[in-house]
């Protein structure tokens, strides 16, 4: 969110080459905004926390969570619920996926779902691949119908596609690297090795 709202990674790449466009880059403050959860798992009930410890408003829609007990747990931490996905696309002005990949969640961003999407806003995927269609969003940043999109999951990986590696329209890429921090690692080989040692005791 951080990144695509300053444009840090363009910025960075210009510095590098000795550039100075400092009039470029007029980005905004996450301050005031609203941030569109679509999945309520841990991570994005995590994120919610985050964005509005920043003064952000957050608005959550998940078909995962439609019950009682997951809704008031996001309304109590002040979140709005979104009935549909469409209205969370039309609303907020960053939208961070976080749904698992299956049949109903395919392509759920697709080039009618980007067209809901305002102008200036942004799009984070670190879920799965799978839940956007890599050809319309790429489309759809360089149409500058959408502000930027930051993607770590891909349809395919390792990354071959190369109008999405070629597409410099505000777009950051990482390799897959959403858990990868050494504390991360740690937490899912302890998690792993605690659930081997459950199922050899019974």
């Amino acid at each position: 969110m951080f990144a695509l709202a300053r444009y840090l990674t363009v910025a960075d790449k210009t510095m590098h080459k000795g550039e100075w466009n400092k009039n470029n880059y007029l980005g905004y403050t996450l301050h005031g905004k609203k941030l569109g959860l679509i999945g309520y798992g841990n991570i994005a009930k995590q994120l919610a926390k985050s964005a509005i410890s920043l003064g952000m408003s957050v608005g959550v829609y998940s078909r995962f969570s439609k019950g009682q007990a997951a809704i008031d747990e996001a309304k109590n931490i002040g979140c709005e619920i979104y009935p549909s996905v469409e209205e969370a696309l039309s609303d907020a002005q960053i939208i961070s996926l976080h749904l698992p990949a299956t049949p109903h969640t395919e392509n759920i961003i697709n080039e009618s779902t980007l067209k809901l999407m305002k102008p200036n806003s942004i799009i984070i995927n670190t879920a799965r691949g799978k839940l956007i269609d890599e050809k319309a969003l790429i489309k759809a940043l360089s149409n500058k119908e959408i502000g930027g999109a930051a993607l770590d999951v891909y349809r395919e990986e390792p990354l071959k596609d190369e109008t999405v590696i070629n597409c410099l329209d505000n777009l950051i890429l990482t390799p897959h690297i959403g858990s990868q921090t050494n504390e991360n690692q740690v937490a899912a080989a302890t998690m792993i090795a605690e659930k081997m040692v459950d199922f050899l005791k019974k």
